[in-house]
C-alpha cells in the first residue's frame, strides 16, 4: 500500500488512499482550484486543478469523504505560499480518478503547528502558510479595510507570545466575542507578516479556524494555556513619548510620523460630522438624497444600496505637557465602543451626522494609550486606541515584556501530524 509520503515530484503516480479535507481557491497568478488531502498515517499533500474543472471534479468527489485517487500527475509543489511541508503536489485532471473508500482510520482534519521561532523565518520569502495555536485573548468587531468588513484577533501561545491575527474575511471567524475570548484557537495557512518589529499573522484564501479544535491532547493544551496569565493590551517592543516630544519630533523629522503616547480625551468637536460614507465599489464619499426614502448615492456607480460607514471624530486631547487636536478613525473608535460605525447608524438609529451619539460623547475624561500618525498640518490621526486600565503598570518588570520563545531545536509536544478521526 502506498502512502502520501510516497509521491515524489515527477515520478510516476502511485494510487493514494485519502481523505479531502478542504478545497479553495487561490487568487494568485496561478489561479489554482486546491484541496487538501490526507491520509491514514496523518501526512498531507497539496491537489491542485485548473478552475475550469470544478463542475466535473465536484462530480467525482466531495469534501469530508474519502477515496483512492489514481491517475493524477506528480509535480513539485509551489515555492511561495505552499499549505503543507510535502515537496511534492498532485496535478488533477479528466484522467484522475477517485473510487469511494470507506476508511475510519483517516483524519477529517489536518494541522501542523509552527512555533515562533519557526513563524520568525517564515516572514522571509518565499514565504510558506502557516498552522499556529493559541489562548484567544481579544476580539476586535468588524472593521472596514478596503471594502471588507474583517477582524483582528489576538492569541497567546504557550510560551506567551502575542499573535494578532487579521481576519480578511470575517466569515472565516465566525465566532463573537463572548464565546471565543479564552478558548483554543486554531488557525491553518496563514501568511506571516511584520509590522512595526512585530510578527503578525494574516488569513488567505486557504485559511480556515477552529475554536477548541479536533486534536488528541487538546485538554491537556487547554491546561496549560489556563496557567498562563491573560496577558493586558501590551504595547510589545513600543515607547511612549509626551504630545510635547511627539509635537517637536515630528517638526525636526516629518518622515518619523507614526508614534505611540498616553493622553486623554478633554473635548469632542461638535461642530463636526462624526461619520462619513464611501462607496464600496469605488473609494469615493457618497452623497445623502433626501426624500421619502433617503439613499446615498455615488458620483460614478449611482444608487448605493449597501454603503459604507465609517467613523471620524474630531476632538482634542491632552496630557501633562500639552494638548493637540487629534481625529479618531473608524478602527480606533470601533476598539473604544466595541460596536461598528455601521452598527451605530444603522442598527441603533443615530443617522444623523450631526448630532454625535452619547457613547461617542462618553470617551471624554478617558486616559489611553494611543497609536498616532501625524498630519502636514500637525493634527493627529488616531488609529489605534487603548484604555489605559487595560494596560500594565508604568513601571512593569522588564522580564514580563520580554518575547518568550523556544529554542529552534525545542518541538511542541503537541502532535504536528493528528492520527486519530
Amino acid at each position: 500500500m502506498y502512502w502520501i509520503a510516497d509521491v515524489k515530484p515527477n515520478e510516476e503516480p502511485i494510487p493514494l488512499r485519502i481523505r479531502v479535507i478542504k478545497k479553495w481557491k487561490t487568487r494568485t497568478t496561478e489561479q489554482d482550484l486546491c484541496y487538501l488531502f490526507v491520509d491514514r498515517h496523518g501526512d498531507a499533500i497539496e491537489a491542485v486543478a485548473d478552475p475550469r474543472k470544478e463542475q466535473s471534479l465536484d462530480a467525482k468527489m466531495t469534501v469530508n469523504l474519502c477515496y483512492t485517487v489514481t491517475g493524477y500527475v506528480a509535480l513539485p509543489a509551489r515555492k511561495s505560499r505552499r499549505v503543507v511541508q510535502h515537496d511534492a503536489s498532485v496535478r488533477l485532471g479528466d484522467t484522475s480518478l477517485f473510487e469511494p473508500l470507506c476508511d475510519l482510520d483517516i483524519p477529517s482534519y489536518f494541522y501542523d503547528f509552527a512555533t515562533y521561532d519557526i513563524l520568525l523565518a517564515r516572514k522571509l520569502n518565499p514565504k510558506q502558510l502557516s498552522d499556529y495555536i493559541g489562548r484567544a485573548e481579544t476580539i476586535s468587531p468588524p472593521l472596514i479595510r478596503k471594502a471588507k468588513r474583517i477582524k483582528k484577533v489576538k492569541i497567546q501561545d504557550q510560551w506567551a507570545n502575542i499573535m494578532e491575527i487579521t481576519f480578511w474575511d470575517e466569515s472565516i471567524f465566525p465566532y463573537q466575542k463572548e464565546e471565543a475570548v479564552g478558548k483554543v484557537l486554531a488557525v491553518t495557512a496563514t501568511l506571516v507578516t511584520e509590522y512595526q518589529n512585530n510578527l503578525q499573522l494574516e488569513t488567505t484564501e486557504a485559511t480556515s479556524a477552529f475554536l477548541n479544535p479536533q486534536i488528541p491532547n487538546l485538554q491537556s493544551i487547554t491546561d496549560r494555556f489556563n496557567q498562563l496569565k491573560h496577558p493586558t493590551d501590551v504595547q510589545q517592543n513600543q515607547q511612549t513619548m509626551s504630545i510635547h516630544q511627539i509635537v517637536n519630533k515630528f517638526k525636526e523629522d516629518p518622515m518619523h510620523n507614526k508614534f505611540t503616547y498616553t493622553a486623554n480625551v478633554t473635548e469632542i468637536t461638535l461642530h463636526r460630522k462624526w461619520y462619513y460614507v464611501t462607496c464600496p465599489r469605488c473609494p469615493k464619499k457618497l452623497f445623502l438624497q433626501k426624500g421619502i426614502i433617503p439613499r446615498f448615492v455615488c458620483e460614478d456607480d449611482g444608487y448605493v444600496p449597501e454603503p459604507i460607514f465609517m467613523y471620524c471624530v474630531n476632538t482634542t486631547i491632552a496630557d501633562e505637557s500639552t494638548n493637540a487636536k487629534a481625529i479618531f478613525f473608524n478602527d480606533a473608535m470601533t476598539q473604544m465602543l466595541e460596536k461598528s460605525c455601521h452598527d451605530m447608524v444603522i442598527t441603533h438609529g443615530h443617522s444623523d451626522p450631526d448630532i454625535i451619539p452619547s457613547e461617542i460623547l462618553d470617551i471624554r475624561g478617558k486616559t489611553m494609550v494611543f497609536d498616532v500618525a501625524m498630519k502636514k498640518d500637525g493634527t493627529m490621526a488616531i488609529n489605534k486606541a487603548i484604555p489605559q486600565t487595560a494596560l500594565e503598570p508604568v513601571t512593569p518588570n522588564p522580564k514580563a515584556i520580554v518575547k518568550r520563545h523556544p529554542p529552534s531545536s525545542q518541538a511542541l509536544d503537541m502532535p504536528r501530524k493528528q492520527k486519530k478521526c
